[in-house]
């Protein structure tokens, strides 16, 4: 079947429940299969496609990350676990692979743990045990029940590999790393507006620009990226004007030809959808999830449709998408999962 790859679904649940599932799906007519369910990682609550390899958070106290093959036909088998080195890990990312299947490393941020690890990959892409680790401390406490201490929701790698930039919520922070072997370096930090609480971020292709969220603000934050450098450009809600309900911000993405931006709105239940214009946003309208609380969405490599993991409405809902407008347009039944947080392509 042509235009056949693989989606993978992580949720919340306990050890025993299925909570890593996995999808076939035909980018030629828009339709989901669904080809495994699996048990065994409490709360992956993210996942990282790698080759033959899908990588796992178990987002619990102990902390764990995890190993699963994926066999020609895209199912799964846990492959091996360690520690995340810290509280909750709820994000992971990919240095220094070297353009091979395996080695490099995973990043991680831990949330509760207050700390980015570095977890080696050996020779066969399975995660070793911590090398290194950053912690954060201290905490901007504008907002007093989400900002009481370092609260590290993601770690991402610049695109050509020098730096790793943390979005710390509980400080207000984007604090960047050099990535030096298996150790990261402090670099510099950028403050962003107090009680913004930084999320998730993406670079342009061009590697130039890095858009922000700004979860506590439901709002996007716009940087000049040059060598290791961020300069404030601009903020945009992720709102329609007149809204007052409660409400933030999850995920954002870029379409494959960065001529758009979406991002996803918690409380307002929405895909927010931006044009891009050298680096800057500007407001081109909302698209209902289909569901509630949509914490996290992906873009098909071929950028003709988006899937949103609505966790609180137990529903995957798929769009296509205009590659000339942007919009959305709901495609299809949705499909019940339960507690869906991260959808990935692969």
């Amino acid at each position: 079947m042509t235009g056949l790859s693989r989606v993978y679904v992580g949720c919340y649940g306990d050890a025993e429940q299925a909570t890593i599932h996995a999808f076939d799906f035909d980018a030629e007519a828009g339709v989901l299969a669904p080809l495994q369910s699996l048990s065994g990682v409490a709360n992956a609550s993210y996942l990282l496609p790698g080759g033959d390899k899908l990588y796992a958070v178990s987002e619990t106290s102990e902390g764990e990350v995890c190993t699963l093959a994926v066999d020609p036909q895209g199912r799964l088998a846990l492959l091996n676990r360690v520690g995340s080195g810290g509280d909750s890990p709820c994000y992971l990312s990919r240095a220094g692979s070297g353009g091979g299947p395996a080695g490099g490393a995973l990043l991680v941020a831990n949330y509760f743990g207050h700390n980015a690890a570095l977890l080696p990959l050996d020779h066969d892409g399975l995660v070793q045990p911590l090398a290194f680790e950053v912690r954060h401390h201290g905490a901007s406490g504008v907002n007093a029940e989400r900002q009481d201490a370092p609260h590290l929701h993601s770690i991402t790698p610049s695109p050509d590999g020098r730096y790793a930039l943390v979005c710390d919520l509980g400080r207000d922070e984007i604090a960047v790393y050099r990535i030096d072997g298996t150790t990261l370096l402090p670099h510099g930090v950028a403050a962003t507006a107090p009680g913004d609480g930084p999320r998730h971020l993406v670079f342009d292709a061009a590697d130039r620009f890095v858009y922000v969220v700004g979860e506590l603000t439901s709002t996007v934050l716009v940087y000049a990226w040059h060598d290791g450098g961020l300069e404030h450009r601009q903020t945009v809600s992720s709102l329609p004007a007149g809204f007052a309900g409660d409400n933030t911000g999850a995920e954002l993405q870029l379409s494959p030809d960065g001529r758009f931006l979406y991002a996803s709105n918690r409380g307002h239940d929405s895909i927010a959808v931006f044009r891009v214009n050298d680096g800057q946003l500007e407001a081109a309208g909302h698209a209902a999830c289909g569901g509630r609380m949509p914490r996290n969405f992906a873009l098909s490599p071929c950028g003709r449709w988006l899937l949103v993991a609505n966790q609180a409405g137990g529903v995957l809902v798929l769009f296509s998408r205009d590659v000339a407008s942007g919009a959305l347009t709901p495609a299809g039944e949705a499909i019940a999962v339960d507690r869906p947080v991260c959808v990935k392509f692969a």
